[in-house]
């Protein structure tokens, strides 16, 4: 009867088992993923046997390729073993964050266990925070995450978006344009925009409605009441001589045809031309007859009130002699009774406008004593019946931009300035001669006070 030899043999490490192997065939490879080995070798002892034999090698455990998501490995390697080092840093778009801590990168080193050091921190989505909120516009958005947009409009028709209207969260954590800029869009002022038609027709003078000339501002100078126009959502240009001096702020009215319901502005800076004669008693010289008024606050612009365009800068054809334009104004009113006569009807609640046509200045100055100045820097327009009075000084003489006929665009062409009497005709100082003066003068301080505190603009029209 041959022997019988019984034997197995088992292996186990880091809590696997592999076996029990036995017979005369080889196990195959075994990996255990451990340094440390149990083998369970059992036999009867039986019989006249060679033997057996292991064969092992050991080799490090490796470590991920990735320490985290979104990280990136420096160097790169196809296999990271036991004490390699290695920077780690994050993916565009994320942030390694330790507690309240941004870092731009660490150090980490392959440990025995095959874990990297420091694999507690994470990389995080950079949040760019809420967009910044712009004057007279809203910003939508959902996220302020690395890659998510928001995007700007301005907050009615009345202000015109310049500059990007799309941002995007950078990497940088900051909100970026098409070009790679920070630089906030702006809504500027649309100037210019009226319901009134010059097809309406006019007789010597009628009432104007809400909306029609919304840049329309009474100047009152306590003693004297006079007329001016809103260029921008700060700003009113008018005639330097109903506001004696640099020193005495008028009060404004704004917003509404009856000035009684107009609501009350308060001016910060009066600006007289550098080029205006001050103090004066008996005034032949009106040359350079504008000033500008700085509002103590932006007005919120609407149907009820919203700046005139400035005309074009150079030289150019319009207005042109003839060309019928429109004045506006609660001064004294005139009506034509006949052909022969002109009644004064007393100061209106109520804006009343006229249309006026432009003359040629040369013809205009001689009808004018010699003793007055009449400068290329004026314009004469009016006829008989149509004509600016006293408290009308300071406002527009204004004609519809050639240019935008279909958007009924209107632009300041003159001042009423000065006149020998009522119901004829009246000198205005050209603006055009001044854009450069004006935009110059209003970009100066605006610089000066940029870094001043802004209170929120005003709400003057009133929803329905």
């Amino acid at each position: 009867m041959p022997l019988i030899v019984i034997f197995s043999a088992q292996i186990k490490a880091k809590g696997q088992k592999f076996g029990p192997y036995c017979g005369k065939t080889p196990p195959p490879r075994i990996e255990t993923g451990s340094n440390e080995v149990d083998i369970e070798f059992v036999t009867d002892s039986g019989g006249d046997n060679k033997g057996w034999k292991i064969y092992y090698s050991e080799d490090a455990i490796p470590c991920p390729t990735d320490v985290f998501h979104h990280s990136i490995l420096n160097p790169q390697k196809r296999k990271y073993l036991f004490k390699d080092m290695i920077t780690v840093k994050c993916e565009e778009g994320y942030e390694l964050v330790s507690g309240k801590k941004r870092l731009p990168s660490f150090r980490a080193k392959c440990q025995g266990d095959g874990t990297w050091s420091n694999s507690n921190l994470r990389c995080q989505p950079v949040d760019c925070g809420d967009p910044e909120q712009l004057v007279n516009a809203d910003v939508k958005f959902t996220q302020t995450t690395y890659g998510e947009k928001a995007v700007y409009k301005c907050k009615n028709e009345y202000y015109s978006l310049k500059g990007d209207d799309t941002y995007s969260c950078s990497g940088d954590g900051l909100w970026i344009n098409s070009a790679q800029k920070t630089d906030l869009p702006k809504c500027a002022p649309v100037c210019g925009k009226t319901s009134f038609s010059l097809t309406s027709r006019i007789f010597g003078g009628e009432k104007a409605k809400n909306g029609y000339f919304p840049w329309l501002v009474l100047v009152d100078m306590t003693t004297n009441i006079g007329g001016g126009s809103l260029i921008s959502d700060r700003w009113v240009v008018t005639a330097a001589h109903i506001l004696k001096d640099h020193t005495t702020k008028p009060t404004l009215k704004v917003g509404d045809v009856n000035h009684q319901k107009g609501t009350t502005v308060h001016v910060k800076k009066v600006i007289l031309h550098p080029e205006w004669a001050v103090d004066v008693d008996d005034r032949k010289n009106f040359n350079n007859d504008i000033a500008l008024l700085q509002l103590e606050r932006k007005i919120e612009l609407g149907e009820c009130i919203c700046p005139i365009c400035l005309p074009e800068k150079g030289e150019t054809t319009h207005p042109a002699i003839e060309e019928v334009g429109v004045i506006a104004g609660w001064g004294e009113a005139f009506r034509v009774k006949d052909t022969n006569k002109i009644i004064r009807i007393a100061t209106p609640n109520t804006l009343q406008y006229t249309r006026v046509p432009l003359q040629n200045l040369e013809e205009c100055k001689k009808k004018v004593p010699e003793t007055y100045t009449i400068t290329s820097n004026m314009l004469c327009a009016g006829e008989k019946g149509h004509d600016s009075c006293p408290g009308d000084s300071g406002g527009p003489l204004m004609y519809q931009d050639p240019k935008n006929k279909d958007k009924k665009r209107f632009y300041i062409a003159g001042i009423v300035s000065w006149g020998l009497e009522c119901g004829d005709f009246g000198m205005y100082t050209k603006v055009q001669n001044y854009v450069d003066w004006i935009e110059k003068t209003i970009e100066k301080v605006e610089e000066e006070e940029k870094d001043e505190e802004q209170l929120e603009p005003l709400k003057v029209c009133k929803k329905v």
